[in-house]
């Protein structure tokens, strides 16, 4: 009976699932619409309809009804158009988009060039073109870009966050070789790369893909093609009600489940319980039951291409030893030579025996070799190297001792004929053989990669690495290994189909594994460390500080106030430590980035004294005043009195988070981290209203504090007088 296996990231991604969620919640309580379909799912596109979700036609929307923007955003004359002036916004923009949205309002503002590699139709490209200036192209080649990239202006690239990885990368290669002073940015949402290379995997261990999401899903779209490429039978469906049972002809077939960020997890349960019906019932049918085999991806489509990288040198063993009975038989048949019995001095030779001899000489097409017998041997260029562009003189030099094979104890003219690079392929076999049964790592040149891996020299001969046991995680180029030396595990012989696999992941999991004890070994609170940044959230960022992650809480990230991660630290960067906490038993760590860094308040009395005019960010308003950012770290309050020489009842009335305003410094409070600011003091005030005498002097007690009873209640002592 087969099985059916699911991705480890299959389905709904954070911001299509935050999408959908919001529109669910706010149709409870009322009209919703949207420009065209929120998600590439028609199942759940048709579940939201019944539930009250309308598409925009492009008419006026009605007041009271809610306008949704997808995930994938909108171009802001869409958003102006249906949301006219009385109506609620709600805005589900994945951020990875929004992030995008802020790079190209930025290179408008500083004048630059916006190359986006994307798709031109996609909803998501049409958002980001309408935040950009006039100085924008949508491409995907960079041919297309080359008269851009040649200008002698500043230039910013972004991707499409659902574009192949692979592609991008050869992309923005191409554009570095054409144009060095480029600012580019990788946008792809880390979901789709991550969906992307478990998708992969998994296709490299199984029989059959099913690949489950709308046939309009672009991200959808592009997992059948990296499943395609990984040489698997691979099929995209909609829904269980797509899957064709003549796709699965046998009955111990292995099944690959994967999913689109727009699917949801009831249709891929849906899928997966169809596709075990269907193995069950083949099952059923089946008189006698298959016996399942491990799967280490050494086996079917790995055999075929470790089968493609053969040599002659492989060749040769297996026709040495079909040889070997033949010799013995012909060797008893002959008659004995006297002259060898009789002749002490005279070295014994065998055929098919390895030998060690002397280089005497070296032709343009042959070397003869002394190895002690009573002529010298030959070796036939054919017979020195499978290399055809090599000459003897490349390979072997007079003096040289080498272990040559013997072919034939004499040819017609009395001389051995004898091959070295028999010799080698022997001894080779011999080495990868006790390299295997020993578990010994071993040491390649990787040759060259190919269909499904990549080809490494180990011991003179060729032996086959799988793309999924090149490392501990997806390589999307193999390209980047060729020429490389590698340490590998050898997993897999065959001499008959003369086929050797290797394993550089186990060799990769063993180091990590030694280098992980090192580091819980030596881990102490305070200890400073330098890491590289392996995973941002909206909560933190995760470092490796030596093949241990430990986790920096947003709140260390910076002295200064960070609404997320992604604001301040970028994934792989080089990043210094500090430990905060170690728990060993849950495998915890937590770390911090701004203790490491000096804190701004140490130099505050020098940086800031009363009277200075400085610059801030108004990052928070409160009933009695703003608070303003004048330096990561550094913060100020504005009372609500100084804000303004007028009389003001909100903060804001006059200001909100976000601006920029400039501040007059009043006092600084070093010990107790506080500085007082004024905004009202950086500005002129204004010339004073004439009033009547009695306004003025009513004015006048109010700025020297002495306001009197009489002052307060003259009027209505008056009249009380005149009552009594």
């Amino acid at each position: 009976m087969g099985k059916v296996i699911l991705a480890e990231h299959a389905g709904f991604c954070a911001g299509v699932k935050r999408a959908v969620d919001l529109a669910e919640l706010h149709l409870k309580s009322g009209r919703v619409i949207v420009d065209g379909s929120l998600i590439h799912n028609d199942d759940v596109m048709k579940s939201l309809i019944e539930k009250g979700l309308q598409v925009w036609d492009g008419k006026p929307v009605a007041e009271g009804v809610k306008v949704l923007v997808k995930s994938h955003g909108a171009p802001l004359e869409t958003i102006e158009k249906m949301r006219g002036k009385q109506t609620e916004l709600i805005d589900a923009t994945c951020p990875h988009v929004q992030r995008i949205y802020r790079i190209a309002e930025q290179a408008a503002q500083e004048n630059a060039f916006l190359i986006i590699y994307g798709e031109s139709d996609h909803p998501e490209i049409k958002g980001i073109v309408s935040r950009a200036s006039e100085k924008v192209a949508v491409t995907k080649n960079s041919a297309e870009v080359l008269e851009i990239l040649l200008r002698d202006e500043k230039k910013y690239v972004v991707s499409q966050t659902t574009s192949n990885f692979l592609e991008w990368v050869k992309f923005t290669e191409e554009i570095k070789k054409i144009c060095s002073n480029i600012n580019i940015f990788n946008t792809i949402c880390p979901a789709t790369t991550i969906r992307q290379r478990a998708s992969v995997d998994l296709a490299r261990q199984v029989d059959i893909m099913l690949i489950v999401g709308g046939y309009n899903s672009s991200n959808t779209r592009r997992l059948h093609e990296l499943c395609n490429q990984a040489g698997v039978r691979a099929y995209h469906i909609a829904n269980a009600a797509d899957i064709d049972r003549k796709w699965f002809p046998e009955n111990d077939v292995v099944v690959g489940v994967t999913a689109g960020a727009s699917t949801p997890d009831w249709v891929i349960k849906e899928v997966i319980v169809q596709m075990e019906k269907n193995l069950e019932k083949d099952a059923m049918v089946t008189e006698e039951a298959t016996e399942n085999t491990e799967a280490v991806e050494t086996e079917e489509s790995v055999s075929e291409s470790a089968e493609e990288v053969t040599n002659e040198a492989d060749a040769v063993v297996e026709e040495v030893e079909e040889e070997v009975t033949e010799e013995k038989q012909e060797e008893a048949a002959q008659p004995s030579n006297m002259e060898e019995i009789l002749n002490d001095d005279v070295a014994t030779i065998k055929r098919n025996s390895i030998v060690t001899g002397k280089v005497v000489k070296v032709n343009d097409d042959e070397v003869l070799v002394d190895i002690g017998y009573k002529s010298e041997g030959i070796i036939k260029l054919r017979e020195l190297t499978n290399d055809t562009s090599l000459t003897p003189t490349d390979i072997v030099s007079e003096g040289d001792e080498i272990e040559v094979f013997v072919v034939r104890v004499s040819d017609d003219n009395g001389n051995p004929v004898l091959s070295r690079k028999r010799a080698q392929a022997i001894n080779a076999w011999n080495k990868v053989r006790e390299a295997f049964e020993n578990k010994e790592i071993v040491s390649g040149k990787v040759l060259e990669a190919v269909k499904g891996g990549l080809l490494v020299n180990i011991y003179g001969m060729r032996a086959f690495l799988p793309a999924s046991l090149v490392d501990r995680s997806y390589v999307p180029d193999l390209n980047v290994f060729v020429g490389q030396e590698i340490s590998a595990k050898i997993i897999e012989i065959d001499r008959h189909k003369r086929r050797v696999v290797l394993s550089r992941q186990v060799v990769l999991e063993e180091e990590y594994k030694q280098n992980q004890e090192k580091t819980w070994n030596k881990l102490e609170v305070d200890q400073v460390l330098d890491g590289i940044v392996q995973r941002i959230t909206k909560f933190g960022v995760f470092v490796d500080i030596g093949s241990v992650d430990g986790l920096v809480h947003i709140s260390e990230l910076s002295w200064g106030r960070v609404e997320h991660p992604s604001e301040v630290i970028n994934e792989g960067e080089e990043v210094q430590v500090k430990v905060l906490g170690v728990d060993r038993e849950n495998e915890r760590v937590s770390l911090s980035i701004r203790q490491v860094l000096p804190d701004p308040w140490t130099k505050v009395d020098v940086n800031y004294k009363a009277g200075d005019v400085k610059e801030g960010k108004v990052v928070r308003t409160v009933s009695f005043g703003v608070f303003v950012e004048l330096e990561p770290g550094i913060e100020g309050l504005v009372h609500i009195s100084q804000l303004a020489w007028q009389h003001v009842e909100k903060a804001e009335d006059v200001v909100k988070p976000g601006d920029i305003v400039s501040v007059k410094v009043l006092s600084v409070n070093k010990d107790e981290k506080r500085i007082s600011l004024s905004v009202k003091e950086t500005t002129e005030r204004p010339p004073r209203k004439e009033k009547s005498s009695k306004q003025s002097r009513t004015v006048e007690h109010t700025e020297a504090s002495s306001v009197t009873l009489g002052d307060m209640f003259g009027d209505l002592l008056s009249k009380a007088k005149k009552k009594s």
